[in-house]
């Protein structure tokens, strides 16, 4: 079954979602964890939005909204649910509405809850990697062929967007790079080792903490010496 594609929120109906997320993703204390009652009882289609009423659904969309802009990109976000076997995932379809989306199935957004402390961080560490996949599609126009490479420069991207979460919230950085890097490792070789993930993402921490924020130019030339050096 094809996707239904979700409609965009207004910027009135962002700001509160803005606010849910700076509440959310402070790290000195354990999360409320994501109760899946609430995600599926609005679960009428494979892909969904998140409810607008729910705390995860708007925090989720003001995590995306923020850590887009960084990227100056606005993908949208469609939720899968039940067992799909994917994980989350930045996909462009020039000239459709959404031309780019990131799709988060619904069992993932629930492992990582349930199994993690700093749950917030890594699901922001997650978006972050996916948005400069869009930010790589959109330069070339088209949904291409994701390399090492490629996947090496989005890690360096989310650990620049950790650099900066970690200039305003407090969380175990150490632990947060190594789950993305070792939980998210493919055997295939498509994203690099885990130990040029770990670098990456651990340079690009140093580049966000000290730096602070950057213009996009100067982001993709960082990306691309991030990705050689790992």
């Amino acid at each position: 079954m094809k996707p239904v594609v979700a409609l965009a929120w207004s910027r009135r109906e962002l700001l509160p979602a803005l606010i849910a997320a700076l509440a959310l993703s402070g790290g000195t204390a354990r999360a409320a964890a994501l109760c899946p009652e609430e995600w599926n009882a609005a679960n009428t289609a494979p892909f969904r939005v998140p409810p607008p009423e729910g705390g995860e659904g708007r925090a989720l969309f003001g995590w995306c909204a923020e850590i887009g802009a960084l990227f100056e990109v606005s993908p949208q976000i469609m939720t899968i649910s039940g067992q799909c076997g994917t994980g989350i995932e930045a996909h462009f379809d020039r000239g459709k509405i959404p031309e780019d989306y990131i799709i988060v199935p619904v069992d993932k957004m629930i492992e990582i809850r349930r199994n993690y402390f700093f749950s917030n961080i890594v699901i922001q560490g997650i978006l972050a990697h996916e948005c400069w996949h869009i930010d790589q599609f959109r330069r070339e126009k088209k949904e291409i062929k994701i390399t090492p490479h490629h996947e090496l420069e989005a890690d360096g991207m989310a650990g620049y967007a950790l650099g900066l979460l970690k200039r305003d919230h407090d969380f175990d950085v150490r632990a947060v790079i190594r789950w993305l890097s070792v939980r998210t490792d493919h055997s295939d070789g498509s994203h690099g080792t885990s130990e040029q993930r770990q670098n990456a993402l651990s340079w690009g921490f140093e580049y966000g903490f000290t730096e602070g924020r950057q213009p996009l130019k100067i982001l993709r030339q960082s990306a691309q010496q991030l990705a050689e050096a790992a």
